[in-house]
């Protein structure tokens, strides 16, 4: 998901994130612009990490997925929670409908730059703490029910109702990325230590290094196109499901990144517990750095280098490998919150150990780091002060730890039971088919202008050029052959979006 790093709090099209797209979608494999193009700072606001970014402008195409305000207020409204048992029923389905709508609805009123009454109603109906609710109950279906439906058959007859239930998740996340940019919606969040403990915990697992990192390995490894037909080609359901698993949680951890960022820059909107959780318990500075030290974002593709950027992996030149991209500016901002504003530094106090692991992100500092986010400029000279300074040794422990609310609550409702009741309830009566609520989901997905919320415009690049040779991979081998209008004089005109356009035989 994309966020671009524009925190000039006035609605602009480039604060808004790219929904994630499902794997259902086609997706053009196009380079990311660079995240900090035509960047400049906002010289009128006296916060030195807003940024106004120029260069990414958004059409109004976008409007065409906006709500009325009546029928968003009732999908609104509609929102309930299901708990463990209900999740991947009929009901959470429709809720997971619902959600989608008011997702893709709320990034196109960020992106266009009008009235943002999708996130005001879920503030005033309270619906953010459902939203956190489900959202913590699908991770808990994830790692403690699926396992015991999977040797069931699940994959074979239920592939897509599975999946669907599981980037309800990666939705979930992504309309929090909206909706926590605002200040007062986390100041109002009830469930704020429960979702401290969640950012952290999918953050922890993007820490885990590469070789003991199932999730890793696989959404780092890359693939030429005619290596992934065949992955496709050959794939069981199971290996599908799997892929589809590990794609929605590197996608939604990477997002959850951007969510940290926000907990340190509002901090002080945080209720007492959950900053404490935050910078004593969780020590988030500390796990920064190893995600600094080897990036999760980025890859090696032969002899280029990719980043993981607009929700897939594009090419990076080499002589663009140290510019920034928004997730890695979103790490920084993280970092710069947590080391240089008041509010952090007074409940943080340093020991030997983690003045040690702090300073390990002193090299990556640079100065071409520092010119494209220079409020960085304070963060390196922070370091270099706590380079000379003398701390305690040791930190002394909390006697006590607060639970999580929404956390214990559904742990309990994790029996032993849920995954036989589910079968017999849900996954054993229903193909994919003959599931009647698969197919209500794609009317989400074949609205007008979808393309331009997902980032996703049709791309012309061989716009009025004449097709020369056409080439075919298959699985084993490649067949090549070319192609010429039999008769130049019998083209047919066809008028699109994009101008007038000849067709040949």
């Amino acid at each position: 998901p994309k966020h671009a790093l524009s925190f000039n709090p006035s609605r602009q099209p480039s604060r808004s994130p790219s929904p994630l797209l499902p794997l259902t979608m086609t997706q053009k494999a196009a380079p990311p612009k660079h995240a900090w193009s035509s960047a400049t700072l906002d010289s009128d606001k006296t916060d030195l990490t807003r940024v106004v970014d120029e260069a990414s402008t958004t059409t109004s195409s976008a409007a065409a997925l906006f709500l009325p305000v009546e029928e968003a207020e009732r999908l609104v409204e509609s929102l309930e929670c299901v708990g463990v048992a209900g999740v991947g029923s009929k009901a959470y389905l429709k809720y997971f409908n619902n959600l989608q709508t008011l997702n893709l609805s709320a990034h196109s009123h960020a992106q266009s730059k009008t009235d943002e009454y999708i996130l005001e109603a879920v503030s005033t109906f309270e619906k953010l703490p459902v939203v956190i609710e489900n959202m913590l109950a699908v991770e808990a279906w994830r790692t403690r029910v699926l396992p015991s439906l999977k040797p069931k058959g699940l994959a074979a007859n239920n592939c897509m109702r599975s999946y669907f239930t599981l980037y309800s998740e990666g939705v979930a996340v992504n309309l929090l990325e909206l909706a926590l940019y605002h200040r007062h919606q986390l100041a109002e969040c009830s469930e704020t230590l429960d979702l401290v403990d969640y950012v952290v915990r999918q953050i922890t697992g993007l820490c885990v290094p590469l070789a003991q990192n199932e999730m890793l390995k696989h959404c780092k490894k890359p693939l030429s196109a005619a290596e992934q037909g065949e992955l496709i080609m050959n794939r069981s359901k199971e290996d599908e499901l799997k892929d589809h698993e590990f794609q929605i949680r590197f996608s939604a951890s990477l997002s959850c990144l951007t969510l940290l960022r926000y907990f340190t820059e509002h901090f002080e909107a945080l209720p007492l517990h959950a900053q404490t959780r935050l910078l004593d318990t969780h020590d988030v500075l500390v796990l920064i750095v190893p995600l600094v030290e080897n990036p999760p974002w980025s890859r090696r593709n032969g002899d280029d280098w990719e980043k993981w950027e607009e929700g897939k992996w594009g090419k990076v030149e080499k002589g663009d490998l140290l510019k920034l991209s928004k997730i890695e500016g979103q790490v920084w901002l993280a970092v710069y919150h947590l080391t240089c504003t008041q509010a952090c530094r007074e409940k943080y106090p340093l020991s030997e150990f983690r003045k040690s692991q702090i300073l390990r992100l002193r090299k990556y500092l640079n100065d071409i780091i520092v010119d494209q986010l220079p409020v960085l400029a304070d963060v390196r000279r922070y370091l270099d002060e706590l380079a000379l300074m003398s701390v305690p040794g040791v930190n002394a422990p909390a006697p006590m730890l607060e639970v999580a609310p929404l956390k214990s609550k559904i742990d309990r409702e994790c029996t032993a039971s849920v995954a036989d009741e589910q079968w017999e309830e849900v996954w054993s009566k229903l193909t994919d088919k003959d599931d009647e609520d698969i197919r209500a989901l794609t009317d989400v997905y074949s609205q007008d202008g979808i393309e331009e919320v997902f980032g996703e415009k049709p791309v012309f690049e061989l716009n009025g050029l004449p097709v020369r040779e056409v080439q075919v991979t298959f699985p084993g081998g490649e067949c090549a052959f070319e192609i010429k209008p039999k008769d130049l004089k019998k083209g047919v005109e066809s008028e699109t979006e994009r101008g007038t356009f000849k067709r040949y035989k």
